[in-house]
């Protein structure tokens, strides 16, 4: 099994686990790219398939919070996590935890390939931008809110490139790289 990483910077793993982010878009690697974007190939070489399980990457110390909930209190099972886990790097650095060892998982429903900037508005929503209703000065106005941060946006489109360019390098989003297009339901 693998894993999958969002950023929790600004929130995008607990949405995610709430429901509120069902797609993801990740950049092509160059390698791939110049060999089989053009020929219509990438989806061949995608890092995930349609109909498989991903597990939600998260850090030792947030899987053994789950663990507590669903147990109902901390058991024998959880202090031997504990014990065999804590002071280590995944303890608090999801990059390197095991993802047989990950309580959440998605499954991959839908891939496809297009550049970055081809996203509606939709899925921006999608991806976990925002919509919030503001009342200014008596009227109701609807703006976009990058996840965990105080940037609202007039689109939705705004406001996600603004995340991308924020979640991954600077200019991504002005570069328009191809991407993969992950669409995924919550399993557990």
């Amino acid at each position: 099994m693998m894993k999958l990483m969002f950023n929790e910077k600004f929130g995008l793993t607990d949405a995610v686990l709430n429901g509120t982010k069902t797609m993801t878009r990740r950049i092509i690697p160059h390698k791939i790219l110049d060999k089989c974007v053009v020929s219509g190939e990438a989806m061949l070489h995608a890092p995930f398939q349609e109909g498989e399980i991903v597990a939600i990457a998260q850090s030792y110390s947030d899987v053994l919070e789950t663990m507590i909930k669903r147990h109902g209190g901390y058991g024998e099972e959880q202090n031997e996590f504990y014990e065999k886990w804590n002071n280590t790097p995944p303890w608090q650095n999801k990059m390197f935890v095991r993802a047989d060892l990950m309580p959440h998982h998605i499954r991959i429903t839908d891939i496809k390939v297009e550049r970055l900037k081809e996203i509606s508005d939709a899925d921006c929503l999608r991806e976990g931008v925002l919509q919030r209703h503001i009342k200014p000065f008596n009227t109701t106005e609807t703006m976009f809110q990058v996840p965990h941060t105080t940037i609202y946006k007039n689109t939705p489109r705004e406001a996600f490139a603004t995340l991308i360019d924020k979640v991954g390098k600077k200019g991504d989003w002005d570069k328009n790289p191809w991407v993969y297009v992950y669409e995924f339901e919550l399993v557990d």
